[in-house]
Order: structure tokens, then sequence, then C-alpha cells
């Protein structure tokens, strides 16, 4: 993105915040027929009004917007920045299993994409922000067919954020949530308190947004591949769970995959 954190330090200004860190949240996979609903978080830390800024954030993007070798590339930038080596969702070590846990948020301020791109902008007044952490969650096909779609992503989200307080509770001290999306995030008690933004498309304009659609695509890609060497009829690595014709063809040939397909979407499509 040309401008880092322009939109994120705007945003913040208009609601008279000044956090330490802000966390970035975006999820993949919605609109699959098959395969888990994948949330991306990224944690950002503020830094010195003169600091640089890694030379990767100026290309990153809204992850539809990029090429699969762009997004691989930038995905290896990432993790060798944070000397990670993968990036995993552990599912096993929450107890994060009902929408019901959930509570609405306290604090939320939602936003369209004209209202951000028509605001006027102070370039020689932005914040930077030094990425820290990352992190991911999420819900599988049995849960999206159970709870719907969107309890899905909310159940995903908050899997995300509750093994990053595992790691490091101070992240939640001083922060604020960005979000991708229409609606703010349940979030379970203990972060109700954190002030959510909510952009529609905020991928497009929010580096720390972008970062996390980012992290979520190449992960739950890379898991669709290695599902594809389990179900080599289904050819998982060419269309990802999307529904394609090639992959409706499939599944019609060899039937659907209990735990992986979703019976609620395959429905809609008049497949069962």
């Amino acid at each position: 993105m040309k401008h880092c954190f322009l939109w994120e330090t705007f945003l913040l200004q208009q609601n008279k915040l000044d956090p330490e860190f802000i966390l970035g949240i975006d999820e993949v996979g919605r609109g699959c027929v098959a395969g888990p609903v994948v949330v991306g978080l990224t944690v950002w830390k503020k830094k010195t009004k003169d600091a640089l800024v890694s030379e990767w954030m100026q290309t990153m993007d809204d992850s539809k917007k990029l090429t699969a070798k762009k997004r691989n590339q930038l995905f290896e930038i990432i993790l060798k920045e944070l000397n990670l080596n993968k990036v995993t969702s552990q599912n096993k070590i929450h107890e994060i299993h009902f929408p019901q846990q959930l509570v609405a948020p306290e604090i939320v301020s939602q936003y369209s994409p004209n209202e951000v791109m028509e605001s006027n902008l102070n370039l020689d007044n932005v914040t930077n922000y030094e990425l820290t952490h990352c992190e991911l969650g999420m819900a599988t096909a049995f849960e999206i067919d159970t709870f719907n779609i969107w309890n899905g992503v909310q159940l995903a989200a908050n899997r995300g954020l509750f093994q990053l307080q595992q790691k490091n509770n101070s992240y939640f001290k001083n922060s604020v949530l960005f979000f991708d999306g229409k609606l703010a995030l349940k979030v379970l008690p203990q972060f109700k308190k954190i002030p959510q933004i909510i952009v529609v498309d905020g991928d497009a304009c929010l580096l720390s947004v972008a970062t996390a659609s980012v992290i979520a695509k190449v992960s739950r890609d890379n898991d669709m591949i290695e599902m594809s060497e389990k179900f080599p009829q289904y050819e998982f690595q060419n269309h990802k769970g999307y529904g394609t014709q090639k992959h409706m063809k499939n599944i019609q040939q060899y039937g659907i995959l209990n735990e992986i397909h979703r019976r609620s979407f395959l429905k809609e499509k008049r497949i069962s």
C-alpha cells in the first residue's frame, strides 16, 4: 500500500483513539463449499513518527487482488520478519465452542468505503506501526453447517484472539481492532472493551487488515493443497474448496465428504 497506515491513522483520529497496539482481522473461505473458514489476525505496535516502514508493506494489498505468487512471497517475508516457520490455528487449546459464549463489543465505529476514501487526509501526520505478531483462527465445515457462516467467522476470530491472549496479554491493554466487514464481531467477554473499527472492504485500504487477509489466504490455501493429497479426486489444490463447475462435477461423481464439505452450502446448489 502506497501510504502505509494512512487510513488507520485517520480512523483512529476520527475516534479520538491513541492505542499502543492495533489488531487487524480478516477472514477467507467464507464463500467456499468445502473446508474451514480461516481468520487471520495481525498485531502492530506503535513506532516513532519518523520510523521507517518495511519495504514489503508498500506492496501489500487485498489478498484477492494479488497473484498467488505475490501472496506467497509476502507470506514468506512476513514469517521471516517474525522469526516464524509457519502460522497455525491451534484449535485444541481453546474452549470456544458455541456462538452463545460471545457478547457484543461496547465500542463500535462503522464506515463505508466512500466515507474513508473521500476523507481529507493529512499525509504529514501518519502514525507508523511495526508488525509484532500474527495468529490464525478457524471454524470447521461442520461448525459452519451447525451455526451458519457468520457465526463460524466469529468463532474463528475469537479463537485467534484467545490464542493471542495466551501468548501475550499485553497486546490487549491499550489496543484497537480493525475488521473488514459490515457487522461488528461478537467477542469473548474479556475482549468486549476493545474498540472495534469496522470498514467495508477494509482489506483494500487498511494495511493491518490486508496483511491479515494474506496470512489467512496463504495458510488456508496450503491446508487445502494438503487436503488434496488425501482426496486427489476432488482436486482441492485447484479450486481451494470454492464451488467451481469442476468441483461440483467431482462432488456429483464421488459424493460429499463428511467434515469437509459444507452441506448447507451444497443444498443451496441443490446437491445433497
